[in-house]
C-alpha cells in the first residue's frame, strides 16, 4: 500500500468518527427550549386579512418545526409543542430525497429541480441564521433558522410545474408534480 492510500484511508476513518461524533453529540446533548415569534408575512396572492396557518412540534432540540399542508391556508395558530418529535437527523434520514436547503441569501435550492408524483411530502430546510419565507407555487412557509418544515403538496391539475421563491429570490427552485 502506497503512503498516498494510507493517507486517504485515515482521512476517510477521521471524517466518519467526526460524523458519527457529531450525530452521537447531537443526541445525546441538553435540550434548550427556543422562544420567538413566528413573523406573518402576506404575498400578494393572499388577501390581506389570510396568512398562513402553522403548527409548531417539538423537535429533539426543542426548537419548534412547523408542518404545513399546501391548501391555501387563513390563520396563524399558536400551540403548544407536542410530545411526538423528529430530530433533525431522522428527518433528513426520513425524507431523503425529499429535502429541500436554503442556504443563507436564499441564492439558490438544493436541490433545484425536484420531479415527483402528486402528492409529495418534502422536508423543507433552512441552513440560514435568519428566518426563510419560502413560497412554493402559491403556498407559503415561513422558516425557523436552522429548522425545517414538513410540507405536503397535493395538487388537482397534473403535471405541474411549480417555482420555489426564497425570501425575495423569485425561481431558486423547481418541483414538477406528476400522476
Amino acid at each position: 500500500m502506497t503512503k498516498n492510500t494510507k493517507a486517504i484511508i485515515w482521512a476517510s476513518v477521521a471524517v466518519m468518527a467526526l460524523i458519527i461524533g457529531g450525530v452521537t453529540y447531537e443526541k445525546q446533548r441538553p435540550k434548550k427550549p427556543v422562544v420567538h415569534k413566528d413573523p406573518i408575512i402576506k404575498t400578494a396572492a393572499q388577501p390581506a386579512e389570510q396568512s398562513p396557518t402553522t403548527t409548531p412540534i417539538e423537535t429533539a432540540t426543542s426548537s419548534p418545526i412547523v408542518v404545513a399542508t399546501s391548501t391555501p391556508i387563513t390563520k396563524i395558530i399558536s400551540r403548544k409543542p407536542k410530545s411526538a418529535t423528529i430530530s433533525y437527523g431522522d428527518a433528513v434520514v426520513k425524507y431523503g430525497f425529499n429535502r429541500i436547503q436554503f442556504a443563507p441569501g436564499c441564492l439558490q435550492a438544493v436541490p433545484n429541480q425536484i420531479a415527483t408524483a402528486n402528492p409529495v411530502t418534502l422536508m423543507l430546510d433552512n441552513r440560514s441564521d435568519a428566518w426563510q419565507a419560502i413560497t412554493i407555487g402559491s403556498h407559503l412557509y415561513n422558516i425557523a433558522p436552522y429548522n425545517y418544515v414538513i410540507a405536503t403538496i397535493n395538487e388537482t391539475a397534473l403535471p405541474i410545474n411549480l417555482y420555489i421563491s426564497c425570501n425575495q429570490q423569485k425561481n431558486v427552485g423547481q418541483i414538477i408534480l406528476q400522476k
